[in-house]
């Protein structure tokens, strides 16, 4: 499973940072919890999920928060079904 996402990581993190900028930040603000999330960008994605720097409302960053897949990955192929699941659940 992580060598398939490993393969994908660098496609994923430049798909999702150039086209779904809303995503990102939906999952910063549902999944993470960070109610005061202004923006988020994907800086790699594992087996375990996505992972987001995220700019807060007052310009503080927080680096490298993990957004686990829910449901967890049990392929790699399945990767792009559960982000697009996150998305609507967020």
């Amino acid at each position: 499973l992580e060598e398939g996402v490993a393969k994908m990581r660098g496609r994923v993190v430049g798909h999702m940072n150039a086209d779904h900028p809303g995503s990102l930040l939906a999952y910063a603000r549902y999944y993470a919890g960070m109610a005061d999330a202004a923006s988020a960008t994907m800086t790699d994605c594992t087996a375990k999920g996505f992972e987001l720097d995220v700019v807060k409302k007052d310009g503080s960053v927080v680096k490298k928060v993990l957004i686990p897949f829910d449901p967890p990955l049990e392929r790699a192929a399945d990767l792009r079904k559960v982000s697009v699941q996150m998305h609507f659940s967020a």
